[in-house]
């Protein structure tokens, strides 16, 4: 995602949930001075990042060091049509 992205998802999401937007490259491990969250959304991400499902494993790997013991982290399917 880029900048504006964020900033208009935390604009709809921010008057009735608890947002905090991060802008980073999924295939790189997460700052750990972010501590955790409940949950996680990479929408429209994994499928544009190069290489196969080997590669883009990182993303799940370095995403789950941030999420709460009960955290969700929500990676919609990508149909690869339309």
């Amino acid at each position: 995602m880029n900048a504006n992205s964020l900033k208009h998802s935390y604009r709809r999401l921010s008057p009735r949930y608890d947002v905090r937007t991060v802008e980073a490259n999924v295939l790189d491990p997460v700052p750990s001075n972010l501590g955790s969250f409940d949950s996680v959304g990479v929408n429209y991400v994994v499928h544009c990042l190069p290489g196969g499902w080997r590669e883009k494993g990182a993303v799940f790997q370095n995403l789950a060091g941030v999420l709460a013991a009960d955290g969700v982290l929500s990676v919609p399917q990508f149909s690869g049509r339309g």
